[in-house]
């Protein structure tokens, strides 16, 4: 264990690094409590040698862009947004008493009405019920360069190079170093350095590489988009062919790893799982209980990567 129990943000991990590979938000209730633990704990780890790697998925992508619509009501009520409908109030009534029980009222997606365009900053007006609750969420996360109290940490520790889009890690029980990236490479990314991935990064989060169309922000470089590095869909999440293998061995050697690690594809076996001959890991094994909707079965899916003195191991 590289982190103390009982949701102390205490590192033990001594002089170990830790990446996490993004997609902390919208898998349950305390997206905002996630993101200020996982900040505490990098600090702790600098502070007694070790390193914490934060990478962003595509639903940090959403919310540093001003787009909630995947996160729970119950998430969205910890941002402590006006709530003149009593949304809040009424969803914290229906609450079961144990953890483990969470009905399915507490997982309705979105929180907010999309088709009225209420799940977004750029589009919510006070004719939608959930208009102060965007605002709050807004007043955390501050989307497009706006002074939000998460948005304004992600943007510092980003310039800092604690957040990322991309990590390689070289290690000396390894021939060959490793990339973690959130959703993949895709065809037009795959000879971007990460350094590069990290400018664009700033660009994007600070408001300056973004353009509006038909009242919706979108940034111009696609880094969060269907195509970029926290997407991919469409070819790492279907990664079986051999077309896909033959892209990923162009983007390990243009990147000079043995291995590419991302997560934001839910494996089947809810196991980590290898393809491409042990080159692709995908370690998204559905833990969370935005997923399984129950603590005990999310327990039973956790996993970790570990490269030690012997290997690396799942």
């Amino acid at each position: 264990s590289l982190v103390t129990g009982g949701g102390k943000a205490e590192w033990v991990g001594g002089r170990a690094t830790l990446v996490i590979t993004g997609d902390v938000v919208d898998r349950g209730h305390q997206g905002k409590i996630m993101w200020k633990y996982l900040f505490d704990v990098q600090d702790d780890a600098k502070r007694k040698g070790g390193t914490v790697v934060l990478l962003l998925g595509n639903h940090e992508g959403n919310l540093l862009r001003g787009d909630y619509h995947d996160m729970t009501l119950l998430d969205a009520c910890t941002y402590d947004g006006a709530d003149p409908e009593g949304l809040c109030i009424n969803e914290t009534m229906l609450q079961p008493s144990t953890e483990t029980e969470l009905g399915p009222h507490a997982w309705a997606q979105p929180f907010c009405n999309l088709a009225m365009g209420c799940c977004e900053v750029s589009t919510s007006s006070p004719k939608c019920s959930t208009h102060g609750l965007v605002q709050g969420i807004t007043d955390e996360w501050g989307p497009s360069g706006r002074d939000g109290t998460i948005g304004r940490e992600m943007r510092r520790r980003a310039r800092d190079g604690k957040v990322r889009i991309a990590h390689i890690e070289k290690n000396p029980n390894l021939a060959e170093g490793l990339l973690f990236v959130h959703g993949g490479y895709a065809p037009g990314w795959i000879e971007t350095d990460p350094s590069r991935l990290q400018g664009m990064l700033l660009d994007s989060i600070e408001g300056h590489d973004y353009t509006t169309i038909g009242g919706r922000l979108y940034d111009q470089s696609n880094l969060f988009g269907w195509y970029g590095p926290t997407w991919a869909e469409r070819h790492w999440c279907n990664q079986k062919t051999r077309t896909h293998c033959s892209r990923l061995e162009r983007t390990l050697k243009e990147r000079k790893v043995g291995r590419l690690i991302m997560g934001h594809c839910p494996t089947e076996t809810r196991n980590i799982e290898l393809s491409c001959d042990g080159k692709l890991v995908i370690a998204d094994t559905m833990m969370s209980i935005g997923y399984t909707k129950g603590r005990e079965e999310s327990d039973q899916h956790s996993a970790a990567i570990e490269v030690n003195s012997k290997g690396i191991w799942a």
